[in-house]
């Protein structure tokens, strides 16, 4: 219903096709979802016994699911947030593993028809060959991923947009909401506010220390492993991007922040003294 969506195709598209041999659209869903969640929880695992084994496997998927369920706090949750999930636990463990720029390119590319905020693994990319003392390729094949990204996301919106209804349902969301990126920073303060000053039942002012917390978690992983630190550099911007441009209150959004706190787990069972090979 709002013109930003209409890039997101991959969870729509796979979710229809589901549809011609199950019984209904919502078993189609129920199934779809299961699935991603199974799926990252096995990613979860693999990301947290890399890092420390069998205890740090089962530090991550505990913690890979326990945030999941701290953010479903709205009543809404769409099929994108879950590939989301999977996409950027895939992310976390490719960098734990070292792939080459090849595998994120891929992952990259999965991503960008799923949800936009893929173009993060391409900054990462830029992120990494920078820190790494100036890896062109790598920076190189950033910049690339991002502006064709970019192009994508608007070729998308253009040619699939029929009718924004998102206006007509939502008489009072702001001019411009859910056509391009909307500027919701200062809105995110004026709710933080609220949230610490007035008491609401719904406690999503819990929202908050979770958001707050992203940026702990960033700088305590790089402190114990500076090899994760363009890693821990891209959530930090991710975070941002999202607390400026999103809502803080709908808490879906911080899905895909999620694998950094599964990979703090993970080393939270890994000897201090110990650093990546």
């Amino acid at each position: 219903h709002w013109r930003i969506y209409q890039s997101r195709i991959l969870g729509p598209y796979l979710l229809n096709s589901l549809t011609n041999v199950m019984p209904g659209g919502a078993s189609a869903y129920v199934l779809t979802t299961i699935a991603l969640l199974v799926i990252g929880g096995l990613v979860a695992c693999r990301l947290g016994n890399r890092v420390a084994g069998e205890p740090g496997a089962w530090r991550a998927l505990f913690a890979t699911h326990a945030a999941f369920a701290f953010l479903l706090a709205k009543p809404w949750l769409y099929i994108w947030d879950y590939y989301d999930l999977v996409i950027f636990l895939a992310f976390t463990l490719f960098v734990i593993e070292k792939r080459p720029t090849s595998w994120f390119v891929g992952l990259w590319a999965a991503g960008m028809i799923n949800h936009e905020i893929a173009l993060f693994i391409a900054i990462w990319l830029g992120v990494d060959g920078l820190v790494k003392r100036f890896d062109w390729v790598r920076i190189a094949t950033s910049i690339a991923c991002i502006v064709g990204g970019l192009v994508l996301i608007e070729l998308l919106r253009r040619g699939l947009l029929v009718e924004e209804v998102g206006p007509k349902m939502f008489a009072d969301a702001p001019k411009g909401v859910g056509s391009s990126f909307y500027f919701t920073l200062w809105h995110n303060v004026h709710d933080t506010w609220s949230m610490l000053t007035v008491w609401d039942y719904r406690l999503m002012v819990l929202v908050v220390p979770f958001v707050a917390g992203i940026p702990v978690v960033a700088w305590w992983v790089d402190r114990r492993e500076p090899a994760w630190r363009s890693l821990a550099i891209v959530f930090v911007l991710l975070l941002g991007a999202l607390v400026t441009f999103g809502l803080l209150v709908e808490a879906r959004i911080y899905i895909p922040v999620i694998p950094l706190l599964a990979l703090g787990a993970a080393l939270t069972a890994r000897p201090a003294d110990v650093r990546a090979a």
